[in-house]
């Protein structure tokens, strides 16, 4: 079983995903490419998910979307996911910096979708 468990089950990036958002950040900062690429892929299908649950009407469904995508994670993350949290009041901002990673991916894909639901067609 742990054999299994550690091929299929989730990854060292999945878990970083649970960690305050600043400190994902920090870590996804300071990690070189692939680790970014990593970072960023399992903090996507995260954020995917718990909006799956959260709004099951919103047609965001992670595994179409990572699967077909056209851009890497890293710059689904650096070009698209970070530059959001600008759009945040002072006082959001720093309630986001403390919430788990996934969570604030999941906020800000909301968000995105909010303003401009066709920009998920050109992942």
């Amino acid at each position: 079983m742990g054999i299994l468990f550690k091929l299929f089950g989730p990854s060292k990036s999945d878990y970083k995903t649970l960690l305050p958002f600043q400190q994902w950040f920090l870590n996804y900062h300071d990690s070189n490419d692939f680790m970014k690429s990593r970072l960023g892929t399992s903090l996507l299908i995260q954020s995917f998910s718990i909006v799956n649950e959260l709004q099951p009407t919103l047609p965001l469904y992670a595994p179409l979307l990572m699967k077909y995508k056209k851009t890497t994670s890293k710059d689904i993350i650096d070009k698209i996911l970070l530059p959001e949290l600008e759009l945040l009041s002072s006082v959001d901002f720093d309630n986001y910096m403390i919430e788990p990673a996934r969570v604030v991916g999941a906020a800000l894909l909301i968000q995105i979708y909010e303003r401009d639901p066709n920009l998920f067609s050109s992942w």
